[in-house]
């Protein structure tokens, strides 16, 4: 009917697994013949042992990243009002003064890329910069502003922003003193990178230095649910973009004031001269003129840091031979050509 052979395929069915040492199991049984999900590395021996499976290994368009949320003064804006809406879109009237900054800039610098991506990752990654992964080489502007891990720098920022000044360890923030800011993290089990430990992490070295912050192990649903009702501080999570189009918009959705409220822009950023790139970027039709316009977004965003990128995780799948046809492309080999292919 569409001028292509038949299918070698009757059709896919997709099972839902509590772990991924029973997916493991199942794929080695022959149970199952793919896995949906990438792999832990500590299972890689296990999978190049065994003759009937192959694991493939790209990289992933999304990333991992800390959100802030902005529409409090701490860690945003002054003059904020969540109230003033026009159709459940947040006016913006482009007079936010952005007194949080150097919070966001201190916990960007209090970060250990590094130690996370050998930690958590084994290896298997690259240290997080912009919003735009590097797999989209195109697109991806490797110039932009970066803030390299150095708890002196951060020390030196928050001793003006929230100093310690009744000696007991704690920093006031401006707004709300030393009350405890939850970094809401999805559990260890969530998947294969130990994002338990990861917020563990990121607790011990924010308190080192008198921020009271506190990792809070959430469901991912319930994590989603709060930031989409704009209900927290700051939370772990990741990002992930299906195709190379959409990870190119990943500015515009994520960060455009038309998208607060109602959109991906959780994190309530606002910036009246990125609305305007965001603006011409959708509108312009010439691929150079937009990979411009994307590189002028990506280097505004990482002035203002609304996110702290972590890292791009590289994606390990495993697949049984049963079936061959596998293409690797966008990051996965569970895509349009393999399914085509298989």
């Amino acid at each position: 009917e569409f001028g292509r052979a038949k299918p070698y395929i009757d059709g896919i069915r997709f099972k839902t697994m509590r772990s991924t040492d029973v997916a493991i199991q199942m794929l080695q049984s022959g149970e199952a013949d793919y896995i949906a999900w990438s792999i832990d590395p500590a299972y890689i021996d296990t999978i190049q042992q065994d003759r009937h499976l192959t694991l493939v290994r790209g990289a992933d368009l999304g990333f991992r990243y800390i959100g802030f949320n902005m529409r409090m003064p701490d860690f945003g804006y002054a003059g904020y009002n969540p109230h003033d809406v026009d159709n459940g879109v947040p006016k913006y009237n482009g007079n936010y003064t952005d007194i949080g900054k150097p919070f966001r800039i201190a916990m960007a610098h209090l970060t250990d890329k590094q130690t996370m991506v050998q930690t958590y990752l084994h290896g298997y990654g690259t240290v997080g910069t912009s919003v735009v992964s590097p797999i989209n080489s195109f697109w991806y502007n490797p110039m932009i502003k970066t803030y390299k891990y150095n708890e002196t720098k951060a020390v030196e920022i928050l001793d003006h922003y929230a100093p310690d000044t009744d000696g007991n360890g704690i920093r006031e923030l401006p707004f709300t003193g030393e009350d405890e800011i939850r970094l809401l993290t999805p559990p260890m089990d969530y998947d294969p990178c130990e994002c338990g430990n990861e917020g563990t992490f990121l607790q011990s070295i924010a308190q080192s230095v008198g921020i009271h912050l506190v990792s809070t192990p959430t469901f991912e649903s319930e994590i989603m649910e709060r930031v989409e009702n704009h209900d927290f501080k700051m939370y772990l999570s990741d990002w992930h973009a299906l195709d190379p189009l959409f990870s190119v918009e990943t500015p515009y959705y994520m960060f455009s004031s038309y998208n607060d409220g109602k959109g991906y822009n959780y994190v309530g950023y606002h910036n009246r001269s990125f609305d305007r790139l965001c603006m011409q970027f959708m509108r312009e039709r010439n691929v150079y003129g937009r990979r411009n316009l994307s590189y002028s977004m990506q280097e505004t965003i990482a002035e203002d840091v609304p996110y702290v990128v972590l890292y791009y995780r590289d994606v390990l799948e495993a697949y049984s031979y049963r079936f061959q046809g596998w293409f690797p492309r966008y990051g996965t080999i569970f895509n349009i050509y393999s399914v085509m292919n298989l």
